[in-house]
């Protein structure tokens, strides 16, 4: 299992995503006292890179025996850059202990909690909102209005169709 995967390290030396030591990512990890989260197959690390910029590390603990999960992961995820997909910045691999490494640019829950307390006055609102409130009309009316076929475009401005299909879906 490990020589399949040297084997595809060494005919891949192209990969974008630094090889680590296993005795670096644990100096980056402190030792697996930061873990973030844990799964049936791995377990997440928060960890540090020499130039501080937050990392996660996914330590993989089951893998299918040849390694391929973890091939696949590297090769894969590894050359995409997509401004919707975590970058692999780096691996690691010491026997069956195998390590991958991926930009950590979320927020800790307690910030997101700091931002979900801040103080409303703070936030700056769109000088124009998308949907205004209207008045409602008496329910006989909403029903009545309720079907698109009945509506035109002239028959009101833009924030009552808007308003209009939200209502209905």
């Amino acid at each position: 299992m490990h020589n399949i995967i040297e084997e595809f390290l060494q005919t891949n030396n192209d990969l974008i995503p630094i090889r680590y030591s296993y005795s670096d990512i644990r100096k980056m990890i402190r030792g697996f006292k930061d873990k973030l989260s844990e799964g049936c197959y791995d377990s997440v690390y928060k960890g540090m890179l020499h130039s501080g910029r937050l990392v996660a590390i996914k330590m993989l603990e089951k893998s299918k025996a040849n390694g391929q999960d973890f091939i696949n992961e590297i090769s894969t995820v590894g050359r995409i850059h997509h401004v919707n997909v975590v970058q692999l910045v780096g691996f690691g691999l010491k026997g069956s202990k195998r390590a991958l490494m991926k930009h950590n640019d979320r927020p800790t829950m307690n910030r997101v909690r700091e931002m979900l307390e801040g103080e409303v006055e703070s936030l700056q609102m769109p000088p124009k909102p998308f949907l205004y409130p209207r008045e409602q009309p008496p329910k006989d009316e909403r029903l009545k209005s309720n079907s698109r076929c009945s509506t035109t475009a002239s028959d009101h401005d833009d924030s009552d169709e808007i308003n209009q299909i939200t209502e209905s879906s």
